[in-house]
């Protein structure tokens, strides 16, 4: 085989290789959940903004939640907002929370479950303390 034969066929083949590589493939895709929790006997009304990193809201409502009361769980009353986006590992969301129009807090969560099958579980969560203030956390993976 000549030299000019081979790199054609080579170049050829090289290309088909990476064809797909190149395409920009899509990463594995997972929903994610939102928990708002109140584990305080008022009830409360909480305006939550959802953003990813590039600061497109995926989720904006207001939830007005009951306060603890005999029928609740042992963790207070819940609000879930399953599946409300998907996310690729490592996706990262800021989320806003304003507690009855006068706090508001915010903080980050970083998709992490994704490729084991677990969802991703976002928790804001109000809580008695001295005042009623909001707290966050999130499942993780194990």
């Amino acid at each position: 085989m000549n030299r000019r034969r081979f790199l054609s066929i080579s170049g050829v083949g090289g290309i088909a290789a990476v064809n797909g590589c190149l395409s920009g493939t899509p990463f594995a895709t997972a929903p994610v959940d939102l928990e708002l929790w109140n584990e305080t006997a008022m009830a409360h009304s909480v305006d939550v903004v959802v953003r990813t990193s590039d600061d497109d809201t995926v989720l904006e409502k207001t939830y007005d939640i009951e306060g603890v009361t005999s029928g609740s769980t042992a963790s207070g009353t819940v609000i879930r907002e399953a599946g409300f986006t998907r996310a690729t590992d490592g996706s990262v969301f800021v989320v806003e929370a304003t507690l009855d129009g006068e706090r508001t807090a915010e903080h980050w969560f970083q998709a992490t479950c994704v490729n084991q099958d677990i969802k991703d579980e976002f928790h804001i969560v109000i809580d008695s303390g001295e005042s009623d203030s909001l707290e966050f956390n999130q499942s993780h993976c194990s």
